[in-house]
């Protein structure tokens, strides 16, 4: 009678563990099927060595950690003693392009280029939008031209945002932003060569933003400045605030930084979701509960 019982016992925790195993597998499932939402789990370095205006860089670092990134600056040095295998994403302010360049030289480009290729992420502003090009580390395929503005500025100017991107998901976001102007170029690619227009001027139709995939990696070029919230002090610098932007370009970029590492061979670390926790606790505690029913059948058996 007791064989019975235990037999039965059994066979009931077994279909419960099976259930609740699906139930977990079920959560990871549809955690995996969102994609990528933010950054956390990804070591993002942000360049501050000499040449980076470091306003620029201010602002990066409070945009990546906004994303829930883990974000430290770094120097020329860093680059040279081969730290970047500890980062996903590599990010450039703006600043000077041939300061990057004299810092880094030859060997610096070459461990840069690599760590793209390999599957890391590049983020180029301005500055760092010009040394992607091919002067220096060569990522982009095509021409530069200055945007037809007056002067250098910073003044605010009017930019098309791409609802029809094939990479980054831009459907939903309106259609014109307020971006600020520096002296910055707008991007002509090679024919042929495979890019995603992120958005472009409205004075001239050029794309001032862009973004696609090199070798294993991939690259986010924006000439413009989206990472500076003018008007709003959560970017942590003061750094033309009196421009008063009406918009926020933030939540672009979350999408073009999420769709970087979707997009890249380095995947982010993965940490479970409340629903996937849950599943599991359930699944222990049956588990356990299961083994107790069994062992105390087996006693009252034995007596």
């Amino acid at each position: 009678m007791f064989s019975k019982r235990i037999r039965a016992a059994t066979m009931l925790i077994l279909a419960l563990i099976l259930v609740s195993g699906a139930l977990t597998l079920q959560a990871t499932g549809e955690s995996e099927s969102r994609g990528t939402t933010d950054l956390e789990g990804i070591s993002v370095a942000v360049y501050g060595g000499s040449g980076a205006a470091s306003h620029s860089a201010r602002a990066l670092i409070s945009l990546f950690e906004w994303l829930n990134a883990s974000v430290d600056m770094i120097a020329a040095r860093n680059i040279l003693n081969g730290e970047l295998e500890d980062y996903d994403v590599l990010a450039y302010p703006g600043g000077s392009a041939m300061e990057y360049y004299s810092e880094l030289g030859q060997e610096g480009l070459n461990i840069t280029r690599s760590f793209v290729s390999d599957g890391g992420s590049y983020v180029g502003i301005c500055g760092g939008a010009t040394f992607a090009c091919r002067y220096y580390l060569g990522f982009f395929n095509g021409s530069t031209g200055y945007a037809p503005y007056a002067g250098t500025g910073p003044y605010l100017i009017n930019m098309t945002v791409n609802r029809q991107c094939a990479g980054p998901d831009l459907s939903n976001l309106s259609e014109n932003i307020t971006t600020m102007y520096w002296g910055s170029a707008y991007f002509v690619p090679r024919e042929g060569t495979e890019i995603h227009p992120i958005a472009s001027y409205a004075a001239n139709g050029e794309a001032g933003m862009l973004s696609f995939k090199h070798g294993q990696g991939t690259v986010f070029m924006s000439s413009p400045h989206p990472e500076y919230e003018e008007g709003s002090d959560r970017d942590d610098t003061a750094f033309y605030d009196h421009l008063n932007d009406p918009d926020s370009e933030w939540e672009l970029l979350r999408r073009v930084m999420t769709w970087l590492i979707d997009e890249s061979s380095i995947p982010p670390e993965t940490h479970p979701t409340e629903s996937d926790m849950t599943a599991i606790l359930i699944l222990g505690s049956i588990g356990l509960a299961g083994i107790v029913v069994v062992i105390v059948a087996i006693i009252h058996q034995k007596r």
